[in-house]
């Protein structure tokens, strides 16, 4: 099936009982962690030390249906209701910049419920013993909704604006680029404006980074009117456990569509797609169930603009191993934008130009999903882009 993965070591997990049909409610237990003093220094785990973070207490379970909301720039996180959870969460650094560390001796994500986590900070979430994920956990980007952790450092694979000059068409914004290159966006009416560079591609490092944003298309002219927006790249999640981790539901961190470019006289370019973002999981023991979804797909460019016509943005990374779409169907003569990164494409689509309208954005390329485990089972669960094994 497609997006299926098999360990490189074929070894079976120890599987947990599988509580799904079980009703929760929102419960925290004080539990005495089991690393202590005495032992913290036998876990190894990446990006903090468990001998010097904070020493976790309880039993975290979200488990309200509905959405969980998480900001990494003050550590607070809201339940479904409005409320304030009480949870242990600090900052810790890292080589480019911090993290913000939520610390738990064990976590459920109860199926129908859904921890969404914005901010500047990637997400570090990290387990005393196991985390079991038969909900959602989402740092993907949306129209004006960055991820945890979005955008950041990313000068070195930064996309190009389209251009235009005087009383000529604008050209598309180029995608966002991480692990696969950022589509180029489309010269605006064949030969006027100028398309975007895509953002270029990365190699995998144990820094925990969200994905890079696609640019603004170009407006047309000087009586122009406005080009689309860039997408923001996906947010950054990692998750850490001493003992395992255990995914039944979905862990999503795509990348944002570009804006579509606005109509008027000159005509303009859409924005260009974010790239995917970052996935991570660190610990001896990790099993991806049937039905599971892992993501950090591209998003689609924005269209181009006519004269009378508005062009459609870009459509979000999507939750599956297919291509977010460019936008399109919004004006007759701008260019459709490219389509966003994925498994088997991992590089953002270049669309094509038209005769008589601004350029398309191009597509964000993928981010990573890193697996750093030496018993991993993925068991006809989608993930895309194709997740690495790192020893």
């Amino acid at each position: 099936m497609g997006g299926t993965l098999t360990s490189r070591m074929l070894v079976a997990a120890t599987l947990a009982a599988y509580m799904g049909g079980c009703q929760w409610v929102l419960d925290i237990r004080d539990i005495s962690p089991t690393v202590d003093g005495g032992d913290c220094d036998q876990w190894a785990p990446l990006h903090f030390s468990p001998c010097t973070a904070a020493k976790p207490i309880s039993e975290l379970i979200l488990a309200i249906p509905g959405r969980y909301a998480y900001d990494t720039n003050t550590g607070q996180l809201i339940d479904p209701d409005g409320q304030a959870v009480e949870h242990s969460g600090e900052s810790v650094a890292q080589d480019r910049g911090d993290l913000w560390l939520i610390a738990v001796h064990k976590l459920t994500i109860a199926a129908n419920t859904e921890l969404r986590a914005e901010g500047n900070r990637p997400l570090l979430i990290a387990s005393w013993s196991t985390v079991s994920v038969d909900g959602t956990i989402d740092v993907s980007s949306v129209a004006g909704r960055p991820g945890a952790g979005a955008n950041r450092d990313c000068e070195g694979t930064a996309a190009g604006p389209g251009s235009s000059g005087q009383n000529k068409a604008g050209g598309g914004g180029g995608g966002g680029g991480f692990q696969g290159n950022g589509g180029a966006g489309a010269v605006g009416d064949l030969d006027q404006g100028d398309g975007g560079a895509g953002g270029g591609k990365i190699g995998h490092s144990i820094v925990i980074r969200g994905g890079c944003p696609g640019a603004r298309g170009a407006s047309g002219g000087a009586l122009g009117s406005k080009g689309g927006s860039g997408g923001d790249g996906g947010g950054a999640i990692h998750v850490t456990a001493r003992e395992r981790i255990e995914v039944r539901g979905r862990v999503l961190a795509g990348g944002a569509g570009g804006g579509g470019a606005l109509m008027g006289l000159p005509v303009s370019g859409g924005g260009g797609g974010g790239s995917g973002g970052y996935i991570g999981f660190d610990a001896p023991e990790v099993t991806i169930y049937d039905g599971a979804v892992l993501a950090a797909n591209g998003g689609g460019g924005g269209e181009g603009s006519d004269y009378d016509q508005a062009g459609n943005p870009g459509s979000d990374g999507s939750a599956s191993i297919e291509s977010a779409a460019g936008g399109s169907g919004g004006s007759n003569y701008g260019a459709d934008g490219g389509a966003g990164g994925s498994r088997d494409t991992p590089d953002g689509g270049t669309p094509v130009a038209q005769q008589g309208g601004g350029g398309g954005g191009g597509g964000g390329g993928v981010g990573f999903i890193l697996l750093y485990s030496g018993k991993f089972l993925a068991l006809n669960a989608t993930i895309s882009p194709r997740a690495i094994e790192v020893d």
